[in-house]
């Protein structure tokens, strides 16, 4: 029983070291959940700042772009309008120089015929014949000033055409900067979305960091009260230990009576024996005087009584001692029985 009670002491110590290792790691944790629980509130807090800053700056800055993206579209549009217009007034210059040159040349031709009439008159056609001249010098400079103008309404219109190409060209980029700007504000939007759905996600984190901080303390706080009934345990096992030796020295002693019960029942039975056979030699010598008196005594039934009352006290007497035989037999058997189970007991 001794070394149970010890094995429990050995046991409740290596409990109490367990729990105070247990201690210090739900400590720990306790320590990391606060710091995590830290971290998490201030993820929420950026997450809500990254939210605000997509929600309003990104999505006004996104809105700017696409209005001045539109606006540069409606001036290209209205730019290419105007080249167009430039194109078909170029057109109707090239037009325009083509008749003028049309009647420079009949005006050529013309003042040539003057000249040959002029020639034919003779002294009344000089006058008529510089005339002529002049007209036909007038036609060959409008011959070549529309030939330069044919020249720069071609230059006017190759490069209207490039213009109007241009345009068309920075028309094409300027839809694709409204699609990627669309395409912007979507990505904006659902940056947003996913900003809020982090900053929600980071909040319930922080919850439950704050729920897990306190099933730590309430885990701290359990073992701290194992630990304290570990303490009592280990106390009581200790009080149980002296109890156990006192329990020993009880049983030792305990040992030491029923050995003394034991000699002492044997020779209780030893002497019982021995009154029984006295008695049965005291009755055999009473019915020995019974004849005697039966023969010479007067006094007869007085000694028949004290006869019969020595009889009786004998016959009671053997019957006790066969009782206190029969006792001392069952203290002897219950002594043993004793012996046996307090060898039973490991000390």
């Amino acid at each position: 029983m001794s070394s149970s009670i010890g094995q429990v002491a050995g046991h409740v110590g290596s409990l109490l070291e367990l729990q105070t290792a247990a201690s210090s790691s739900i400590a720990e944790i306790n320590n990391a959940i606060k710091e995590v629980e830290t971290i998490t509130h201030t993820s929420a807090s950026l997450t809500e700042k990254v939210s605000r800053i997509t929600a309003e700056d990104g999505m006004q800055s996104v809105t700017k772009a696409m209005q001045g993206i539109l606006a540069i579209r409606d001036h290209v549009n209205q730019s290419v309008e105007v080249i167009r217009s430039l194109g078909s007034t170029v057109e109707n210059i090239g037009k325009i120089v083509k008749v003028i040159d049309d009647i420079a040349d009949k005006t050529k031709l013309l003042s040539l015929n003057a000249s040959i009439l002029a020639a034919q008159s003779g002294e009344h056609g000089k006058g008529f014949t510089v005339v002529a001249e002049e007209i036909g010098g007038l036609s060959e400079s409008t011959i070549r000033s529309t030939k330069e103008i044919a020249d720069l309404v071609n230059a006017t219109r190759n490069e209207s055409k490039k213009a109007v190409d241009s345009m068309f060209e920075s028309s094409q980029i300027t839809d694709e900067g409204v699609s990627l700007v669309k395409k912007v504000e979507q990505i904006l939007t659902e940056i947003n979305k996913s900003a809020a759905s982090s900053s929600e996600i980071a909040q319930q984190i922080a919850r439950s960091g704050g729920e897990q901080a306190k099933g730590a303390n309430l885990v701290y706080e359990s073992i701290q009260d194992v630990t304290a009934m570990c303490e009592s345990i280990n106390r009581a096992t200790s009080e149980q230990t002296k109890g156990i030796g006192l329990i020993v020295k009880a049983a030792e002693s305990m040992k030491e009576i029923s050995y003394v019960s034991k000699r002492a029942t044997d020779e209780q039975a030893s002497s019982s024996k021995k009154i029984a056979e006295a008695m049965e030699g005291a009755v055999a010598r009473s019915r020995d005087i019974l004849g005697a008196v039966e023969k010479n005594s007067k006094d007869h039934g007085l000694l028949t009584r004290s006869i019969d009352d020595i009889q009786s006290i004998s016959k009671n007497n053997l019957e006790s001692a066969s009782l206190l035989n029969d006792t001392v037999n069952s203290l002897a058997q219950q002594a043993k029985l004793l012996k046996e189970e307090l060898g039973k007991f490991k000390f």
